[in-house]
């Protein structure tokens, strides 16, 4: 076993040897529409050749090496270019780098510049614009601008989505007298990245604060701080859709109140897919997740499978019931889509008798969502209750069940 083990790695060395490695660009990304110049920093890139990319949008050109740890290169931004997260790898003739992230935005960036520490010290940037960053060690970065009465101001932070180090940022906004507005370290939607968004109440100049959640910060801890007047919602319903269909979303949880979009899916299914709040000409940097499925989407009522309903926890009511009808011996697989959709709902999903007698039930199933595989006992109608594991309700707490019958699959 010994000599079969140093076979294998005498076989893999080659391969580490003389493929490229690409530990950072910078900057960590653009403005959509814009050409730009990045920066590519690792190892053995001097025979680097071209860009592979994922996704649509970006165009690498004009590659300089400067030497074997960094190449500098054009990078072009299409103008339909989708928001959020692209990856890309490196390519030489000794083979291809790690998939590396680059981030668009819909704003031009600015450099945050030092000392902005404190209140007083804090650095002027425009509404709409995206702060590239970098939170050291008991460090607090201090931005401020002009809002008027009744503007909102949204701020959201790309930091742990960076993929660089473990960055849990912090964010906060101040009013013109330091009373603090909004604060947030970590939420359902982006985890342990954070967002806030606010009405201002008067007149005058508002101060966004960020900083690593616990003060320990480095060199390593980059940001891309979004800061302007986008919507930034916190959920989304329904949180999913047939393929094709056109449907009327309402977004949940902006300050300005709900935001209703009509959006038409995709012709194919997808388990993940992105929809972005717009609002006056402006999108949310991020998305929101939904599930694109031929299942017939149903509305928290009785139903029949195969089939998928959306529901929101609200109010005072702790759990939801759902009626459907089975036949002896199905076997049926229902699950929750609720954390996969980043919604707060940590669901525990049972079925019922008619009676109320329990039957089946399940907490988390190598996630926090629930799934039940069921074989039915008896023909009959049956209950299904959804539920927080902690009894939390909330207008974001949003969910998909979907309901179908099990068939054979690799």
């Amino acid at each position: 076993m010994r000599f079969t083990s140093i076979l294998l790695l005498a076989s893999l060395t080659p391969l580490f040897a003389f493929s490229p490695t690409l530990n950072l660009i910078n900057p960590r990304g653009g403005q959509r529409g814009t050409e730009m110049e990045v920066h590519f920093h690792g190892e053995r890139l001097e025979e680097i050749s071209e860009a592979l990319f994922y996704q649509p949008g970006l165009a690498l050109a004009n590659i300089e090496v400067k030497d074997a740890k960094h190449a500098v290169a054009k990078l072009t931004i299409a103008a339909d270019a989708a928001l959020g997260e692209h990856s890309l790898r490196l390519r030489s003739p000794g083979g291809l780098t790690e998939l590396r992230s680059f981030w668009v935005g819909q704003f031009p960036s600015v450099a945050e510049v030092e000392p902005n520490a404190s209140f007083d010290q804090a650095q002027r940037v425009a509404l709409n614009s995206t702060v590239e960053g970098i939170a050291e060690i008991e460090d607090d970065d201090h931005f401020v601008c002009t809002l008027k009465k009744g503007q909102r101001l949204s701020v959201e932070v790309e930091a742990m989505r960076l993929g660089r180090v473990m960055f849990d940022a912090y964010v906060a906004v101040l009013d013109p007298k330091k009373f603090e507005l909004a604060a947030c370290d970590d939420t359902p939607l982006l985890r342990t990245d954070a967002f806030v968004s606010i009405i201002a109440p008067e007149d005058g100049d508002y101060r966004i604060v960020v900083h690593e959640a616990a003060y320990e910060g480095n060199e390593n801890c980059q940001y891309r701080l979004h800061i302007g007047t986008f919507p930034r919602p916190k959920a989304v319903f329904p949180t999913g859709g047939k393929p094709g269909e056109t449907i009327e979303f309402t977004f949940i949880g902006d300050p300005a109140g709900p935001i209703k979009q009509s959006i038409t899916l995709p012709p194919t299914a997808n388990e993940r897919f992105p929809v972005f709040p717009q609002h006056d000409g402006l999108s949310a940097p991020s998305p929101h997740w939904i599930t694109v499925s031929p299942l017939e989407p149903i509305q928290e009522t009785d139903t029949a499978f195969p089939s998928a309903i959306h529901g929101i926890l609200d109010g005072d009511t702790k759990s939801d019931w759902i009626k459907f009808a089975a036949k002896k011996d199905q076997n049926l697989v229902l699950r929750v889509l609720a954390r996969s959709h980043r919604s707060p709902l940590d669901s525990v999903l049972s079925i019922h008798q008619p009676d109320g007698k329990q039957l089946a039930a399940n907490d988390d199933q190598g996630a926090p969502d629930s799934v039940l595989n069921w074989t039915c006992p008896a023909d009959g109608n049956y209950q299904l209750q959804i539920r927080d594991q902690l009894q939390r309700t909330g207008p974001d707490f949003t969910y998909r069940v979907e309901i179908s019958q099990k068939s054979p699959a690799i």
